[in-house]
């Protein structure tokens, strides 16, 4: 389980990322109050189910800013007990969206991150 400090330094890092929830990123079928409450509802606030809807718009990793802008509050919820789907569905995306290039301050906060990545210790590689 992370701890409030490893949760506000994914938040810290990944904070320069901008909500954006472009067409590109949403499919034409996905429902209309979803997209708007994902908008508007403060990044924090996002619930489970929300955030099931952020893994699949950013899924097509069209636009890696709006992944990494969601990423601390999916990791957040993915690492509490019973969510186990959530963070193979994010550890997917990570993957996908090659984590392991990204700057290293980001590789960082997420490799800080226990569970994270799927391991007992809190430097998985």
């Amino acid at each position: 389980m992370p701890t409030d400090e490893n949760v506000e330094t994914l938040y810290r890092v990944f904070s320069v990322y901008r909500r954006k929830l472009s067409p590109a990123t949403m499919s034409a079928d996905e429902d209309l109050e979803a997209k708007k409450r994902l908008k508007q509802t403060p990044l924090r606030q996002l619930s489970a189910d929300d955030a099931l809807a952020v893994t699949a718009f950013c899924d097509d990793l069209r636009d890696l800013r709006s992944l990494k802008h969601f990423l601390p509050r999916l990791l957040e919820i993915g690492l509490h007990p019973g969510r186990g789907a959530l963070l193979g569905v994010v550890k997917v995306l990570l993957e996908a969206a090659r984590w392991r290039t990204w700057p290293e301050k980001e590789r960082a906060a997420i490799e800080h991150c226990p569970g994270a990545l799927g391991c007992s210790d809190h430097l998985c590689r």
